[in-house]
């Protein structure tokens, strides 16, 4: 306990300038380490910032396969986009987050007179005068869809072999669909996503966006749908 006293001090200390969460600035002394025995606990999607400069950090996968995700909006065409990014070398080690891109620390915290787990992160792409840093809460509300498993975690073929053809489409169209991708007019799949809530029609490719995980399971499920294709016509 004291050692993680003094590593959360040391932490403090570099950071002198104010930590926020949203548009309120944090209380530092309310500002602990949030340690867990299995870093997968940390896996989730974290909100940062607050109206039009809302964002969300999507967090999964494992030591071998660690993916962070960026989802920010920006406005075109008097509408507004989500785009994502991707960031590299993604690593957790104890408490500490690590990527090219930005660092940080998983801690507690409290806001708004709520208790509060997140990511604070040193140098936050919200908004750069927040020199202290800033904090994310955990969000509960995470991956869209039936099977966002798809998204997350590399699916075995064994796994996939269970699903029938209706379900293994629906599970490959709805990686692209949680991207905003425009299916074609008319078509099965665009009249099965224009009717869930929280799908979007904005762009005719979405391939940059794709993450290692969900590349590799699109490949799984074609090649599962074929077998299956191939043993229909026997």
């Amino acid at each position: 306990m004291k050692q993680r006293f003094i590593i959360l001090f040391a932490f403090i200390s570099i950071c002198a300038h104010s930590q926020f969460y949203g548009d309120l600035e944090i209380d530092r002394e309310s500002i602990s380490d949030w340690i867990v025995d299995d870093n997968q606990d940390y896996n989730g999607t974290y909100l940062f910032g607050y109206s039009e400069g809302e964002s969300e950090l999507r967090i999964f996968g494992i030591d071998s396969l660690r993916i962070a995700q960026l989802r920010t909006y920006v406005w075109q065409e008097n509408n507004w986009l989500d785009t994502f990014k991707l960031f590299t070398n993604v690593r957790i080690k104890e408490s500490s987050f690590y990527s090219d891109q930005v660092k940080g620390r998983f801690v507690k915290f409290n806001a708004d007179g709520k208790n509060q787990k997140g990511l604070w992160i040193l140098n936050p792409w919200s908004y750069e005068f927040y020199e202290g840093g800033e904090i994310g809460s955990k969000w509960r509300d995470g991956i869209k869809g039936k099977f966002p498993q798809a998204s997350t975690e590399v699916l075995s073929e064994e796994y996939l072999e269970k699903m029938n053809s209706e379900e293994l489409s629906i599970m490959s169209n709805e990686i692209f669909a949680r991207y905003s991708y425009k299916f074609r007019g008319g078509g099965e799949m665009d009249k099965y996503f224009s009717s869930q809530d929280w799908y979007y029609s904005n762009y005719e490719s979405v391939d940059q966006f794709l993450t290692s995980i969900e590349q590799e399971n699109i490949s799984r499920i074609k090649k599962v749908e074929k077998r299956k294709t191939v043993a229909n016509t026997k």
